[in-house]
This record gives C-alpha cells, sequence and structure tokens, in this order.
C-alpha cells in the first residue's frame, strides 16, 4: 500500500523525534505547516507517537534519561512550530484523534 504525503510527514515527525533529528525535524515540521495539515495530528500523530516510541527504548533499557531527554528536546522545539498554527480557542478532541492516540499504544 502507498503511503501518501500526509502519512510520510507524520512518519518522519515521529521518526526525528525518536531519532533526535534536531535540524531535519524542523524542516519537516515546516514543510507539514506549509501543506496546512492539522497542526494537532502533526502533535499527537507524528511528535507524541515519536516520544512514545523513546519510552519504549527507555522501557527496554535501550535509550537512557539523556536519550529520553534529547527527543524531548527535539520534540519540545518542534512543538514551537505547530502549536502557534492551532485554533486559538478550547481544543477539543475528536473521535479521529482519540482513536489516533489508541493505535499508538
Amino acid at each position: 500500500m502507498k503511503m501518501d504525503f500526509l502519512d510520510e510527514l507524520l512518519d518522519e515527525l515521529s521518526r526525528c523525534v525518536l531519532e533526535m533529528e534536531d535540524d531535519l525535524i524542523v524542516q519537516i515540521a515546516e514543510e507539514y505547516a506549509s501543506c496546512e495539515y492539522d497542526p494537532l495530528d502533526g502533535i499527537l500523530v507524528g511528535l507524541v507517537k515519536g516520544m512514545n516510541q523513546a519510552a519504549e527504548l527507555y522501557e527496554q533499557e535501550e535509550y537512557f534519561i539523556p536519550e529520553l531527554l534529547l527527543c524531548s528536546e527535539t520534540m519540545y522545539n518542534t512543538l514551537d512550530i505547530l502549536k502557534p498554527l492551532l485554533p486559538k480557542q478550547n481544543i477539543v478532541f475528536s473521535f479521529h484523534h482519540l482513536n489516533q492516540i489508541k493505535k499508538m499504544a
């Protein structure tokens, strides 16, 4: 099955968080934002998924505290790009977002 561009960007956001790719993730996040994709999906399906994968590696003792800190720094730097694109009103999670979080668990 061929992945569409949105899925590719979300996977790259996750991978960059997991692999602590500070410079590349900024480029990917800017491209994601320029395509006007949902910033909440970018955060939940891209960034949070990468942090969840890092947490799994920590539990398996493949990652340690320094790696988790670098992953979180990468994620937070990217939040600076995506967070301002979120609607200003209170954010209500849709069923779509809840299903995405369930799939990541």
